[in-house]
């Protein structure tokens, strides 16, 4: 048992492969049901970088765009969550977050929040996060001419504003003790700021997704299977595959990785 154990580090580790491993521990007298067992423990057990993560859902359209104010299925959302980030995020476990605030300050009367970033967050262009950036994703959605689903969340936003490069200063017209809920809605994604006053999208309606670096999603098209390449944010691993790839299907929810 000793060999065995020794030949299953050695497969562990890379130094021979599966076929080897399976003809030496059949010559050391396992049973092919146990060699087999043993490879497939060994493989499960051995973390492996890298590789592609296909996740196929139902919903979408030749309409869809990236543009989170557009988000109205199942697929926008599974996308918009899997290349932006929000201030404040539910975890699994149902328990509102942090994500790229690092805490937040309320007033006594709930109608003053104070967003305080997590520092040294990049966008995937190369630009670091900070609070006007914030400012502009959120008025990305405001304003009387807004088209946006969110738009309505945030009505009751009177005042929004930039306190320094890492504090965004929100009020309310009334009290809302579950405002930072809101901040974490699948629309309200935070984007890179090109110029002062507008989110960096496309000169046409989210053509490209400028905060992340090239690939097939460069020209992507609603209705088309969406492909992904980059590296992950440096502040929080979300998937340990190197690409993810979504495709519109027929099946209603389908993940496996590879």
């Amino acid at each position: 048992m000793d060999k065995l154990n020794a030949l299953g580090r050695l497969f562990e580790h890379g130094k021979i492969s599966r076929r080897d491993f399976m003809s030496q521990a059949l010559a050391l007298g396992a049973t092919t049901a146990l060699a087999t067992s043993l490879a497939g423990q060994v493989m499960a057990a051995t973390p492996k970088k890298g590789g592609h993560f296909r996740f196929g859902s139902a919903h979408g359209s030749t309409t869809d765009s990236i543009d989170p104010a557009t988000f109205e299925n199942a697929f926008t959302q599974f996308m918009g969550y899997g290349i932006r980030n929000h201030l404040m995020e539910v975890d699994n476990t149902g328990k509102l977050v942090p994500e790229l605030a690092e805490s937040y300050d309320v007033s006594d009367d709930a109608t003053t929040w104070a967003f305080k970033l997590r520092q040294g967050v990049e966008f995937h262009n190369g630009k670091t996060m900070d609070s006007t950036d914030v400012v502009n994703s959120i008025n990305h959605h405001r304003g009387k001419d807004s088209k946006s689903a969110a738009k309505k969340l945030l009505d009751p936003v009177v005042g929004l504003k930039a306190d320094g490069k890492d504090t965004v200063v929100i009020t309310l017209k009334a009290g809302n003790a579950d405002f930072p809920y809101i901040m974490s809605d699948y629309h309200i994604a935070i984007m890179p700021t090109s110029g002062e006053k507008r989110c960096m999208l496309p000169p046409r309606p989210c053509e490209q997704p400028v905060a992340l670096p090239k690939s097939s999603a460069k020209t992507w098209r609603g209705g088309t299977p969406l492909a992904r390449a980059w590296p992950w944010p440096r502040w929080v691993l979300k998937a340990a595959s190197s690409s993810r790839r979504w495709a519109q299907t027929p099946v209603a929810m389908a993940s496996s990785p590879t």
